[in-house]
Formats: C-alpha cells, structure tokens, sequence
C-alpha cells in the first residue's frame, strides 16, 4: 500500500492485518484464476464492514458491489472513504482480474458527495488504468463541485465503460453530466434515474446528448419531480434525430410512459437493426443493408440481436461480423451502383482504373463508406460502355 494514490495510511494498516494485499495478482495471463477467488470468504470478513462485497457472478468471475446497509451517517461517510481505497487497491494491483476467467466487471459507488476528494481521484484514477471494468454504477445528490467534475471528465475519456447507471439529484449537476454523456464513445446502455424538477436547461442538455452521442443502443429513464411527463415530450424532436437507440424505457413516477413518438422513432431503429442483421446472415445483400451494418457494426447491439436471430454463439456471430465487413469491401463498388458487373477503361497511356487488382480495390474500399456516394448514380449514355473486371 506504498502508492501514492493510498492516502490512508492507518486504513492501510488496519487491512493489512487480515488481509494479504502485497500478494501480487495471481492471473499472470488469461488461462489462470486470480488467488482471490480462492480467498473470497478472507476479504469479505473485512470488506463487508466497508460496505463492500467481492463475489464470483459466474464461474471464475468477479465482481465488486456495494453493499450498504443503514447506519448513522458519519460512518456510512467513513466506510465509503475507506472502501473507495480498497476498491482502488484492487483495480491497479489486479490489472488481469479482467482477464477472461477472472475479473471485476462492475463498480458500484456510494452517492459521491459521501466521498472525499481524493477518494473520488484514485477510484477514477483507477478505473482510467484499468480497462476491462464496464459497468459503473454512482449517484449525484450534490452542486457540481471538483469530484462531479472528474466524473464528467472520466464519461468523457473512458473508453471501455460499457454499461452507466446513475441517480442525479441536482438540475446542474445533473446538466454537466448529460453534457459530458453526449461526448462519451463508450457507453452503449444508460440506466439514469433524475430526482429532480426538469427545466428547460436539463431537457436542453438531454436533447443534445441524444443528438451527439454516437455509442448509446439503449436507454432506460425514471422520472421524478415536476415536469417529468413534459420532459419526455419535449425530446421527442431530439429523438427523431436518433439513429441508434433501438431500446428506450422511461418511467414517471411509478408508471411507464413512453411518448407515441419516441415509440417511433425507436421501431425505425430496430427496423435498421434487422436489416444490419440480414445483411450479416446475406439473407438481403443490399446497399440498404450494407449501410445499416456499417451504423451498428461494433455496437453490442448488433451482436446480441444476431445471436438471438440466428440462434448461434457469440463466437460464431464474431466471424461473421468480419465476413460482412470483407464483403463490403469486396463489393463495395456495386453494391454502391458504381459498377453494375465489371469495367473496362478506353485506351490510355496512364495505368487506369480497370488495371488494379482486388487487393488495390479492397485497400479503396476500406476507406470508404456505403454512405459517401450519392444512392441515385445518373446514367450517362457513353457510361455504359464502362466496366470493371475484378
């Protein structure tokens, strides 16, 4: 516990008696299993008075939860600091708990007002070193201050943060986080809760996030507070704009209400999700197609829904993603309606284009997408006469 990033030295100590934390990770690769998967019923003797739990979710899985029960206050602040530290040891000193057979997956955080300053720093200090965690899970209650502030700054640089739940009780708070959601690349599913009253800055700012960010598939928001019916109203414009959320969930209160048009726009999704899908499967091996692969490719989504289509496994659905990848490419000049067959250049003293090879295609092609060329080519008559022999 010499790291700096350790500011608690008597916490460190006390640990220190019951627990072996100069013991280094066990996984040195990805075939093995972390010692302290073996020693789970040891640390949780000592973590559960700090409110933390390390468990197997599956075999050879871990997975960091809290667990916190109702005490005073002042020592549910002290057992949030104090496990904030530990969770921070684990990350940076188990880099390979994320290895295949054993890792921590999910972080779930008190409310961060509950936590110091430096507290927040090395829990997201960690988390920056350690890439294999993707599900966080915090609340904000507090006025944006310097630990909002690295939350924010963390959505906006992780890069491998996969699923975030979050409870917002403040409007401006609440504000620079739906502001720095909108710059994430990472986060696919967004579980947030908003316990306050919405005004027109919060939806303005929600609004945007559904209009910038570019990696949220899926949506879940529960709405307390004044205004909460009128929120969801007003971000039907932003939401018809969407092109990816293919799953969105708001509840008011205790009941659901998902406006008509967020109901919409989400169908017109899934419909570009099930085309993405048959394209992969060459059950429609279209332009069409082809574009609504290029959109969900990489995204989990599309994954999930080809396993679940094709009934196959996630390492089977993998190579075919691939395959559709390499058949754009390969075909990528008629499926784009440039070439209807093949093309043959009039004499020339210059290497033309009907003189590269496959490979030379295939190279072009990679930098290209199906959506640069115009969808309706014009037809001049002296272009038929063109074509391209691959």
């Amino acid at each position: 516990m010499a790291d700096p990033a350790c500011h608690n030295e008597s916490c460190a100590y006390q640990w220190k008696s019951q627990l072996d934390m100069d013991k280094p990770c066990g996984a040195v690769s990805s075939e093995e299993t972390c010692w302290l998967c073996h020693d789970l019923t040891a640390w949780n003797r000592v973590m559960n008075v700090l409110a933390l739990v390390l468990e197997e979710s599956r075999p050879g899985m871990l997975l960091l939860r809290c667990s916190v029960e109702k005490k005073p206050d002042s020592e549910q602040v002290t057992a949030a600091r104090q496990a904030s530290f530990l969770a921070s040891w684990l990350l940076r000193h188990h880099p390979l708990l994320a290895s295949s057979q054993s890792r921590a997956e999910q972080i779930v955080l008190p409310d961060i007002g509950e936590l110091s300053l430096d507290s927040v720093s090395a829990i997201f200090n960690a988390l920056a070193l350690n890439k294999r965690v993707n599900h966080l899970d915090i609340a904000v209650k507090q006025e944006p201050d310097a630990r909002v502030a690295l939350l924010c700054e963390t959505l906006k640089k992780n890069g491998s943060m996969k699923h975030f739940t979050i409870v917002i009780e403040n409007v401006d708070s609440g504000t620079e986080i739906l502001r720095a959601l909108a710059a994430n690349a990472a986060v696919s599913f967004l579980y947030i809760t908003l316990r306050m009253v919405a005004i027109e800055k919060t939806t303005e700012a929600f609004s945007d996030m559904l209009s910038r960010n570019n990696a949220i598939t899926s949506i879940v928001v529960d709405l307390y507070g004044e205004g909460a019916q009128q929120f969801l109203d007003l971000i039907v414009k932003a939401m018809s704009g969407n092109k990816l959320i293919v799953s969105f969930i708001s509840r008011v209160g205790y009941y659901t209400y998902v406006p008509t048009s967020i109901l919409e726009s989400v169908r017109r999704n899934k419909c570009a999700l099930n085309r993405a899908v048959e394209f992969v499967l060459q059950r429609r091996d279209d332009r069409r197609g082809g574009e609504c692969f290029e959109l969900f490719a990489g995204r989990p989504c599309l994954t999930t829904h080809l396993i679940e289509v094709a009934g196959i496994t996630d390492a089977d659905a993998q190579l075919k993603v691939v395959a559709a990848e390499h058949r754009i490419q390969e075909k990528y000049f008629i499926l784009t309606d440039i070439v209807r067959h093949s093309m043959v250049c009039w004499p020339a003293g210059v290497t033309q284009f009907d003189a590269l090879n496959r490979d030379c295609c295939r190279a072009i092609s990679r930098y290209l997408r199906l959506t640069d060329p115009p969808s309706e080519m014009v037809t001049v008559p002296w272009m038929s006469k063109f074509t391209i022999r691959f």
